[in-house]
């Protein structure tokens, strides 16, 4: 008896090292199961700067959300959040596009300023007031009705 539970042990722990090691490989080669998709990029005035503003899916246990970055012009939208703005479309009350993102439009009232309109029944989860010595500002739109 002593040694079926022994043999018993044994197994089990065999079985959960192996479980543990698969899943640090599982981890370790698929970290991130997030993807950005770009709806546009608006460049700033003088072209040192650029808006992204793309569709952020992190699988199916999240809802899509609607991300703006501000980048240098000549930098690539990595496989990241947004840097000044992050929102989705609170549970279906904002209205999403056909390319899945809530209303936003960004846009540069000038080189060092930025307006960005968004849909009022969103759900903001972050709204940076300022990025790199530029100014961000916000309004938020009526949609619908």
């Amino acid at each position: 008896m002593k040694t079926t539970f022994r043999i018993v042990g044994i197994l089990g722990g065999i079985i959960g090292v192996f479980v543990i090691i698969f899943l640090i490989i599982i981890f370790s080669t698929f970290p991130d199961m997030c993807g950005n998709r770009i709806s546009r990029t608006i460049e700033s005035p003088k072209k040192g700067w650029k808006i992204v503003v793309f569709e952020r899916d992190c699988g199916a246990t999240t809802d899509f959300s609607t991300q703006i970055s501000i980048l240098q012009a000549n930098q690539e939208l990595r496989n990241e959040a947004g840097n000044i703005f992050t929102a989705d479309s609170g549970h279906g009350n904002a209205e999403i596009s056909k390319y899945g993102l809530i209303y936003v439009e960004p846009h540069w009232l000038n080189s060092r300023t930025i307006l960005i309109k968004y849909d009022s029944m969103a759900t903001v989860y972050e709204q940076e007031d300022s990025f790199n010595g530029i100014t961000i500002k916000y309004e938020k739109v009526k949609r619908g009705t």
